[in-house]
């Protein structure tokens, strides 16, 4: 077999990996730049309703559609349909709790939550909208902004009691806990949503969830919005597992954007990876049909020289009977 046409086989070889991830990611691609780049939230969502639709098989590129699919939404101010899209996220996506955390950790004035309630950074409620407890006159992110400011000397403080709600705002996260013994309730301070992301999610409780919280309790007596105001140092669940613990708070120097990023690139990178592996094993395929062909094309080109030099000698022959036939 030629040279040209083994080139030419590889050449065939290469066109034939399967395109459909590189459509998906290329869909992908136009619609974060549509979001980001053009500020078209509409062809943004279209686009991403597209990938989401088609039930790609790439789970990598599916989760991150869904993911930029309930921000748009979001950022477009469809609350309702954001929050549904965020709940397929949780629901369908569980494993990629960086996402899910990542959305609910932006602190922009609103974002969905899995279950039909909307986080409100403004408004009259601290926590689950929908399915929260009124906590007076303050919004929750100023409530968030007061607690945060306060100095936290006081006496230690362990309480077990209900969830009645939590909260991912910045400056800092909130949970609202209602003691066992019917004492006044307690607001705890957790941390900075990206920093809560790394320990746990806005599913990870639900109202009305059993907890102990160990803390301090705030230097001054002060209550805030009729609760006591603590800082949550540890926070264990109903099964007794220590789910958040300040101790081990780590800062992020990603914004969630930006490790949503760098996680799309890493998914985008492994599929790459396999690409080239792919592309690896079909070159050896069609290196070793070469080699199997090669003594063959050696052989034959041999026979053809061989052939060429008798034709021309043939040629010769010919030509010297005719010059003595004149």
């Amino acid at each position: 077999m030629p040279r040209r046409l083994i080139i030419g086989m590889l050449a065939v070889a290469i066109a034939a990996v399967p395109s459909l991830a590189q459509t998906t990611t290329e869909l992908l691609q136009k619609g974060i730049f549509a979001q980001e780049t053009e500020g078209n939230l509409d062809n943004a969502i279209m686009i991403y309703r597209q990938i989401v639709n088609s039930a790609p098989s790439q789970r990598d590129l599916a989760a991150q559609a869904q993911y930029r699919l309930a921000q748009s939404l979001l950022q477009k101010g469809d609350l309702t349909n954001a929050s549904t899209e965020f709940s397929k996220l949780a629901r369908d996506y569980a494993d990629y709790q960086k996402l899910i955390s990542s959305l609910a950790a932006q602190a922009g004035r609103q974002a969905p939550l899995p279950g039909g309630g909307v986080l409100r950074a403004e408004g009259g409620t601290i926590g689950v909208g929908g399915r929260g407890t009124p906590a007076g006159p303050a919004p929750a992110l100023k409530a968030a902004e007061l607690l945060a400011a306060r100095q936290f000397n006081g006496s230690p403080v362990v309480v077990r009691g209900k969830i009645v709600n939590v909260t991912w705002v910045n400056p800092s996260g909130m949970i609202l806990v209602d003691p066992d013994n019917g004492a006044d309730g307690y607001l705890f301070l957790t941390a900075p949503p990206r920093q809560l992301a790394r320990q746990m999610n806005p599913s990870t409780f639900k109202l009305g969830d059993i907890v102990t919280v160990t803390g301090v309790l705030s230097t001054s007596s002060d209550k805030l919005d009729r609760r006591i105001a603590a800082r949550a140092d540890t926070i264990a669940g109903p099964d007794g597992q220590i789910v958040f613990n300040r101790a081990t708070l780590t800062a992020l120097t990603l914004t969630p954007e930006q490790e949503t990023t760098v996680d799309f690139l890493k998914a985008q990178m492994d599929t790459s990876k396999r690409e080239l592996e792919n592309l690896r094993t079909r070159l050896q395929q069609l290196r070793q049909q070469y080699d199997g062909y090669h003594p063959q094309v050696q052989a034959t080109q041999v026979s053809l020289k061989a052939a060429e030099l008798r034709a021309a000698e043939i040629a010769q022959q010919l030509a010297v009977a005719a010059e003595h036939s004149k």
